[in-house]
């Protein structure tokens, strides 16, 4: 989903901010990463593999850009290249703490 489509919700006005963090990782990390889902997942086809690599650029990209401006879509990422599942859990619990405080 992207940040705009809860930006512009009817039901925004019900909270006071909204925090946006992505999971990002390396272009092959994420083909290694899709092709190992199960089959019923239908992730393994080299067209959705692609298209899920130019997303994850343009994530990469957006993240870069003036963080002011989160209302229009920009957000914080979180880099899970090489990192065991607590690691990168370690990682979210400690960028929510940081929002949170």
């Amino acid at each position: 989903m992207e940040p705009v489509q809860f930006e512009e919700s009817n039901r925004r006005d019900l909270f006071r901010e909204i925090y946006y963090l992505t999971s990002i990782s390396n272009d092959e990390e994420l083909k290694c990463r899709l092709l190992s889902r199960p089959s019923s997942r239908r992730s393994s086809g080299i067209e959705f593999i692609t298209q899920m690599q130019e997303w994850n650029r343009s994530l990469k990209e957006r993240a870069k850009s003036d963080s002011d401006v989160k209302p229009q879509g920009v957000f914080d990422t979180l880099e899970t290249k090489g990192k065991s599942l607590d690691e990168s859990a370690s990682e979210l619990i400690e960028w929510l703490t940081q929002r949170l405080e």
